[in-house]
């Protein structure tokens, strides 16, 4: 299978967020390369989703379409499943188990897990 032509990018981004890169990429032994890939094309997946794309304006009106805020820490509101794993320190398929159960908060958008980052850590402290 022939491979897929590339293009360059450079983006500057802060401290934090290159580190946690470095960090995911040798946990997860997957490249930079291959890890800012796959985030990317599930963000511009969002784009084309009119649904999530309302939804998500509705829940950042200061953000326009998938563009997320992050803090001073590089911390993003919006997680994926791969992100809301990293999160709490579990597998994607633990994440995506207790999503579908309910048990975690969780929104499905089209074909794709996305979880609120303070949602998921007031669940975390909650009291059983």
């Amino acid at each position: 299978m022939a491979a897929e032509p590339t293009k360059a990018i450079y983006v500057r981004v802060p401290t934090a967020v290159a580190d946690r890169l470095d960090r995911a990429a040798e946990r997860l032994g997957m490249s930079k390369r291959d890890i800012v890939t796959r985030l990317m094309g599930d963000r511009l997946e969002i784009e084309d989703d009119l649904q999530a794309t309302r939804i998500w304006e509705n829940d950042h009106p200061r953000n326009p379409g998938w563009v997320r805020a992050a803090d001073e820490n590089g911390n993003t509101d919006v997680l994926s499943l791969e992100e809301a794993a990293a999160l709490l320190r579990v597998g994607p398929d633990d994440i995506t188990e207790l999503a579908e159960s309910g048990e975690i908060p969780a929104r499905k958008l089209g074909q794709q897990w996305r979880f609120s980052r303070s949602a998921l850590l007031n669940w975390l402290r909650a009291e059983k």
